[in-house]
């Protein structure tokens, strides 16, 4: 399962009216730590500002919506998602550095989709096919419809031996 990237977390903090005397005192500490701690702002203005949903891109490349350029998004993610990480031992503010270690690992997921298939193949067709043997549920899929094809040709052969014509297709 691809989990999203939460980018919700910061602007929620910043942005939403408090009401507990605990959570007004996390804001702006929170504040206070994002202003202290150099370079955490503009990393996550510039590389966060178009972060894209990971679940919503698989769906998209599900559904056939999504041309396979993306796919290079994957990886992108993953490094920005470590260099995000790697602030969190300088913030002293509990939320933010609970807000980075939400930020899912996605290495294991990421690894398995780059071994399923020829990534170039898919750049260069427009289109994803799994290698053989990858994935059970679409090997037995395509043997099947192999399988409807040489019967349908062999239908067909027939059909043209019984009326000696060459016209049937």
């Amino acid at each position: 399962m691809c989990h999203t990237i939460r980018q919700a977390s910061f602007p929620s903090l910043a942005c939403h009216p408090l009401r507990r005397t605990q959570a007004l005192n996390v804001r702006p500490d929170a504040g206070e730590d994002l202003v202290r701690v150099p370079g955490f702002l503009q990393l996550f203005e510039v590389r966060c500002a178009k972060f894209s949903d990971l679940e919503c891109i698989m769906s998209r490349i599900h559904v056939g919506s999504c041309k396979t350029v993306v796919l290079g998004a994957f990886q992108s993610k993953m490094g920005i998602t470590k260099q995000l990480k790697s602030y969190s031992n300088q913030f002293e503010s509990r939320k933010l550095i609970s807000i980075l270690e939400e930020l899912p690992d996605l290495t294991e997921y990421l690894e398995n989709f780059y071994k399923a298939f020829g990534h170039q193949v898919a750049l260069e067709e427009g289109y994803i096919v799994p290698f053989a043997g990858f994935t059970g549920d679409f090997d037995a899929n395509n043997d099947a419809l192999k399988q409807l094809d040489s019967e349908l040709e062999a239908h067909l052969d027939k059909a043209r031996n019984e009326l000696k014509s060459l016209g049937v297709v």
